[in-house]
């Protein structure tokens, strides 16, 4: 929309583009308001008019205005003042503004998803570079920093190159090559982790990413190693008994 003002704020004029924007019957209904009544927070004028004064010219000013039946608009407006009239565009990004805070909401409630997870969760690219880390991922690798941007063998196993450059097999990097789903329980210490990795594709089928899913299961891996040995233990007694049983006759 195109329109016209002066520094006391009259409305001189505006095109049909900008009155049907703002939801007037008219240009000419438009130019009975004053332009201050259409900005939603009134010091924002202030704050162009300051900025007109000494630069001559604004561009990609952001602001809230208000349409005739009260609904809220997000607008870039570009502005220039010659005398005291002030003459300029207005851009309505509205429904830019609502997808970028959809986004941002879902961002934010992914993130609370992947925060109340008791898992450790970790997304990577092909670089080895983590894009995010729950904090329970940065809890098991004992780290208090934010793990984004590091990469992973760097702040997992303090290495300066990855580790499959040093002979070792790096399952991530079988995942990026393979685009399979692959899964392995590795022993640190005294704990054992079941790691998970899934390849994340984008429309052609190429992986651009991977999320790793480490799960500790060191008491599942101490139950079932107390059950085999409990196992071994009643065949041995029953090879034993079995044996006497066959003595005595």
């Amino acid at each position: 929309g195109v329109y016209k003002s002066n520094l006391k704020g009259d409305i001189i004029y505006v095109n049909k583009t900008l009155a049907d924007l703002l939801e007037f019957d008219s240009p000419k209904d438009m130019m009975k308001d004053k332009v201050l009544t259409r900005y939603k927070h009134p010091e924002d004028r202030g704050k162009l008019i300051e900025c007109l004064m000494k630069t001559g010219s604004v561009g990609n000013f952001e602001v809230e205005l208000v349409t005739k039946s009260g609904k809220t608009l997000n607008v870039i407006l570009s502005a220039s003042l010659e005398n005291d009239i002030i003459s300029g565009m207005i851009m309505n990004i509205t429904e830019k503004k609502q997808a970028e805070k959809a986004v941002k909401d879902s961002e934010i409630f992914l993130s609370s998803v992947l925060e109340s997870i008791q898992d450790g969760v970790v997304v990577l690219d092909r670089n080895l570079r983590i894009l995010y880390g729950n904090k329970t991922y940065a809890e098991q690798i004992g780290t208090s920093f934010d793990v984004k941007g590091k990469h992973c063998y760097s702040i997992t196993y303090s290495r300066e190159d990855p580790c499959y450059l040093s002979g070792f097999e790096c399952i991530v990097k079988k995942v990026f090559n393979s685009g399979d789903v692959c899964r392995e329980i590795r022993k640190k210490h005294d704990k054992y982790m079941e790691i998970t990795i899934y390849p994340l594709k984008d429309s052609s089928g190429s992986v651009f990413a991977v999320v790793e899913i480490r799960r500790d299961v060191t008491k599942s891996v101490h139950l079932d190693d107390e059950l085999k040995s409990r196992v071994k233990e009643l065949e041995e007694n029953y090879d034993m008994a079995v044996g006497r049983e066959l003595r005595m006759r």
